[in-house]
């Protein structure tokens, strides 16, 4: 794996490398083959009740549940490619499965979370273009790290 120093000192990481596995088997992560972008997983927001109350010398607020973030992703849809039907038929079939991004740093990085596959949009651009799907899902529960 290649790593770049920049001039801060810090070690920048290719993307290339990055993988997405979606769990369409117990226990059992599939790579989606042909991911050409990956955005995300973003966290979502940490929601903030307010608490203020008559004694309050200005508006408080308390640190409440975190969630709701998602992830999206862009292919090359190849019909015939079993990782895209799979795909394809959870929009169909709607069902909370595991997720997990593999990035592509020495230890490697892994973020895994439950989701639900929100669309599975093919796109047919001009003559001279792939075939090309956008995919998103919605986040559910606490990402975990390793």
């Amino acid at each position: 794996m290649q790593k770049f120093r920049n001039l801060g000192g810090s070690v920048a990481i290719k993307a290339k490398g990055t993988t997405l596995s979606v769990e369409f088997a117990t226990d059992t992560y599939t790579v989606i083959g042909e991911v050409k972008s990956i955005t995300g997983p973003s966290f979502g927001e940490v929601s903030t009740p307010e608490s203020t109350h008559l004694t309050s010398a200005a508006r408080e607020y308390i640190a409440g549940m975190t969630g709701g973030g998602t992830l999206s992703f862009d292919l090359h849809f190849d019909p015939d490619n079993a990782s895209h039907s799979a795909l394809s038929d959870l929009v169909i079939n709607p069902a909370v499965v595991g997720f997990k991004v593999t990035f592509a740093d020495a230890t490697p990085a892994i973020y895994s979370f439950d989701g639900i596959l929100k669309n599975f949009d093919i796109s047919v651009s001009s003559f001279d273009d792939l075939l090309s799907a956008s995919c998103s899902v919605q986040i559910s529960g606490l990402i975990t790290k390793a």
